[in-house]
């Protein structure tokens, strides 16, 4: 499946179980911050390998638009609940966002991105080797539980499984992260290689 099917796939589910308002999320996104976001996560995944199910959007967006973005979704009537001082939960009609400050060693992710049309609007993605780094940090975090992490591995594999992941880049993305050079070797063999 080409990516761009996936993308129209993707949105005819979520219009079947209701959440059409991803569409008008997006269009808020994007009104406000132009390209200066990346949405990860299931939505993400979705994009490069095969629709699955995810229970909402997450979204990194620069520190400094963040504010501005949840003020704009409260003016749109979105519940807005700020779970720490870096990530709230917005509700938005049918559609729950993750909304995330994208911190330094994350902003390399903007540089690479892809973009899409998501029914008519634009969805910004990581880069999907960028996405596998993602993913395996998110895999590898001690407080993460079981089932997430059994979820992370499993999009590993599948993005994998694309024959598009750069082995290479995405060693250099997890050391962008914060991985030393032996680390990012040791997870690109873990989750990658193996």
């Amino acid at each position: 499946m080409k990516n761009q099917s996936n993308s129209d796939v993707v949105a005819a589910l979520g219009e079947a179980f209701g959440f059409s308002s991803y569409k008008e999320a997006l269009g808020i996104m994007n009104k406000t911050l132009g390209s200066d976001y990346v949405v990860i996560g299931g939505w993400a995944v979705s994009h490069y390998y095969r629709p699955r199910a995810t229970v909402d959007m997450d979204i990194l967006v620069y520190s400094s638009a963040y504010d501005d973005l949840l003020q704009t979704f409260e003016e749109a009537g979105s519940v807005v609940e700020r779970c720490s001082p870096d990530a709230s939960k917005v509700t938005y009609k049918e559609s729950n966002l993750q909304i995330m400050k994208m911190t330094a060693n994350l902003e390399f992710l903007m540089k690479n991105k892809n973009q899409s049309a998501l029914r008519g609007e634009i969805i910004y993605y990581p880069d999907i080797n960028d996405l596998v780094a993602i993913k395996i940090s998110a895999a590898m975090a001690s407080d993460r539980d079981v089932v997430r992490q059994k979820q992370d591995e499993a999009d590993i594999a599948g993005l994998v499984s694309t024959g598009k992941v750069d082995v290479s880049v995405v060693k250099i993305s997890l050391m962008k992260i914060g991985a030393s050079e032996d680390t990012a070797e040791r997870l690109v063999r873990e989750f990658i290689v193996s």
